[in-house]
């Protein structure tokens, strides 16, 4: 059991970076296997910033297999990300109750995600619906803030981020992309490609904070190769 307190020493106190006030934990000799976060009124559930209510690990061989995390979001009681030996998620599956029964996210339309993952970083990602069939998924701009590098470019919500600095792929790719280049150019212009509507464009932009909420949208089974229609 941990609980973060107030200077009283009694008072339950929220964690600043985790908005949780503690968790119950269940272990397996000496490795922790379940985590319930807990809120200022000392009981679960609560939410950490993710919405996850706490998590579940898996071993198989005595090695780390996988972990459920706890969630009441619409129609999705359980997210799966099965980690690799580095302890990089290289899947995410959403789940129904009884832990098996695959769902498709309300919002992002699939239900099941894989991850390539090279020296840390994510360089293709996949998606699947709830029978396994592949997805043909955007990356959609949502909302831009004033000011930034987007806004600075063009850049409008409801445009479709096609590509960044040469990544193309879906979310993970790009904002992992994004995060890249702010690490390792300085004073030059990244190219980024644009869909809105049915036409393409490129603009140019320095590294760094773009300044826009992106969101997988997924608009259809998979295109066949070299079929590139909006």
């Amino acid at each position: 059991m941990v609980r973060w307190l107030q200077a009283d020493q009694a008072s339950l106190a929220l964690h600043d970076a985790e908005r949780i006030a503690g968790w119950d934990s269940r272990f397996a000799g000496d490795v922790e296997v379940e985590r319930r976060y807990v809120g200022l009124n000392g009981c679960p559930p609560c939410r950490d910033l993710q919405g996850h209510l706490g998590w579940e690990d898996s071993y198989e061989g005595g090695l780390w297999k996988s972990r459920l995390w706890h969630t009441d979001w619409p129609g999705i009681a359980f997210v799966r990300g099965r980690v690799a030996a580095d302890g990089v998620v290289y899947s995410i599956e959403y789940l129904a109750a009884d832990k098996t029964t695959l769902v498709e996210h309300p919002d992002t339309g699939y239900a099941r995600q894989e991850f390539t993952v090279i020296d840390g970083q994510v360089t293709e990602a996949k998606y699947f619906d709830r029978l396994g069939v592949p997805l043909r998924v955007v990356t959609r701009i949502t909302d831009v803030e004033f000011w930034l590098l987007a806004d600075d470019a063009g850049i409008q919500p409801g445009d479709v981020l096609v590509e960044y600095a040469g990544a193309r792929g879906g979310l993970s790719v790009l904002r992992a992309a994004i995060q890249r280049a702010a690490s390792q150019f300085s004073g030059v212009l990244l190219p980024v490609v644009i869909r809105r509507g049915n036409s393409e464009f490129g603009v140019q932009v320095p590294p760094g904070r773009l300044g826009v909420v992106l969101q997988d949208d997924t608009v259809g089974p998979l295109l066949p190769p070299g079929d590139d229609r909006p």
